[in-house]
């Protein structure tokens, strides 16, 4: 980086966030640049991120529920037996 660019760069380092965006919306949208997807300050809503990205939301986490602990045990008791067993092989 040159050393014009990086002063210029540690001049906006100084202002607000806020400015820092507008300037950076500033640049972008005085460049000719063909695709300005990746806009990521722009507020997105939920849906349109579902529907963007091709992915469902979570709406019950009960369905991504681990099936492999035996219901009599607390998570606790899995927590312990997998710290116990961690020592166990530090020690080996």
């Amino acid at each position: 980086m040159n050393t014009n660019l990086q002063t210029a760069l540690n001049s906006v380092k100084t202002l607000p966030i806020n400015e820092q965006r507008q300037l950076v919306q500033i640049l972008l949208n005085n460049l000719s640049l063909k695709n300005k997807s990746h806009q990521f300050w722009q507020t997105q809503t939920l849906a349109n991120t579902e529907k963007k990205q091709g992915k469902k939301v979570c709406k019950d986490l009960a369905h991504y529920q681990a099936d492999f602990l035996p219901e009599t045990e607390t998570t606790d008791d899995w927590l312990t037996y997998f710290a116990q067993q961690h020592q166990q092989d530090l020690e080996h």
